[in-house]
C-alpha cells in the first residue's frame, strides 16, 4: 500500500513538473516570436525607408539598390516602387512571385502616405503571407 501511494505522488509530481516545462515553453516561444516580428518590421522599416529617402533625393529605387532591386530568383525580400495615386513605378521579379502590390500592401502605402510615417503590414497573396513595410517618399517637407 506505501509502494502505490509513492508511486502516485511520484507521477503526480513528475505530471505537474511536465506541466509547468510546457507552460514555460509555450511562453518562451511566443516571446521569441514577437521579438524577432518587431526587429524584422524594424529592419523592414529602415530599409524602406533608405529607399524613399534615395528616392526622394532624385534617385530612383534601382540607383539605391545598387543598381538592381535584389539578386535575380531571390525570394527573401522585394521591392515596389508605388506613385501617391497607386500607380506601379517599378516592381522587382521577387514582387511578382509575391503578387505585390496587393490590396493590403496598396492600403499599407496609403496609410504611410497619409500619416507620413512608415507602416508595416502582413498581406496574403498567391506566393503565401509576406511582411510589407511601406515609407513615403518625401520632397520639400510633403509627399511626393
Amino acid at each position: 500500500m506505501l509502494d502505490d501511494i509513492r508511486l502516485r505522488l511520484t507521477l503526480g509530481y513528475v505530471g505537474i513538473l511536465a506541466l509547468i516545462l510546457v507552460a514555460f515553453g509555450v511562453v518562451v516561444v511566443i516571446i521569441f516570436r514577437d521579438v524577432t516580428v518587431s526587429q524584422h518590421d524594424d529592419l523592414l522599416s529602415k530599409r524602406a525607408q533608405v529607399l524613399a529617402d534615395a528616392v526622394s533625393r532624385g534617385g530612383t529605387v534601382e540607383d539605391a539598390m545598387g543598381g538592381g532591386t535584389v539578386p535575380e530568383g531571390s525570394t527573401d525580400y522585394a521591392v515596389v516602387h508605388l506613385a501617391s495615386g497607386g500607380t506601379v513605378l517599378s516592381r522587382d521579379s521577387a514582387a511578382r512571385d509575391l503578387g505585390l502590390p496587393s490590396p493590403g500592401s496598396s492600403e499599407a502605402a496609403r496609410n504611410a502616405a497619409r500619416n507620413v510615417e512608415p507602416d508595416v503590414v502582413t498581406v496574403y497573396g498567391p506566393g503565401g503571407a509576406a511582411r510589407v513595410a511601406s515609407a513615403p517618399v518625401l520632397r520639400s517637407g510633403a509627399v511626393a
